[in-house]
């Protein structure tokens, strides 16, 4: 199948003034990638995700890049890439808040187009602390200070350390 299309490869690379030879060499290179890249069940399963990708993209835009954010949570760089691309859609990304988020990215349901930080993804902030900031905030209902904070959330899965993350993160 790909060695059909050699001959019509070099003819072109000749034809717009690159020459045979370098046709040639390129045509090499290709050819051996063709049979990993271009199978048509392959081509066809990464074309349907990109559809896939690309439509919740531009129909659910603050659930699709809440999700992407999520899924590059412990990836400062990538995340930092995602968190950019939704302030250029126009997604507002709040703070942490701990009267507000979960662990992960998630749609606002108070205010349309705005992400909540998840908190798990503040450094020194793991997963088991907002499991229990998040029981105690749904059982007493918010923190009025930062002081009912402190009194409220496990003294065994809070420190210094992740209270200093959460206050620099602007959880507090």
């Amino acid at each position: 199948m790909i060695r059909a299309q050699r001959a019509k490869f070099v003819d072109g690379t000749e034809r717009e003034g690159y020459g045979r030879e370098l046709g040639e060499a390129i045509f090499d290179k290709i050819e051996p990638f063709a049979d990993y890249a271009f199978p048509k069940s392959h081509a066809y399963g990464y074309a349907l995700i990109g559809y896939q990708n690309a439509w919740l993209k531009a129909n659910y835009p603050v659930e699709y890049m809440s999700a992407l954010l999520t899924s590059f949570r412990d990836d400062k760089d990538k995340a930092a890439v995602y968190l950019n691309e939704a302030r250029q859609m126009g997604i507002n990304v709040g703070v942490p808040d701990v009267n507000q988020s979960i662990a992960d990215y998630a749609p606002s349901l108070k205010s349309d187009n705005t992400i909540l930080f998840g908190m798990a993804a503040v450094r020194n902030v793991g997963e088991a602390l907002v499991e229990k900031i998040v029981a105690e905030r749904e059982a007493k209902g918010p923190f009025l200070d930062v002081y009912d904070f402190v009194r409220r959330v496990d003294p065994m899965v809070l420190n210094r350390r992740t209270m200093e993350s959460l206050i620099k993160g602007g959880g507090l």
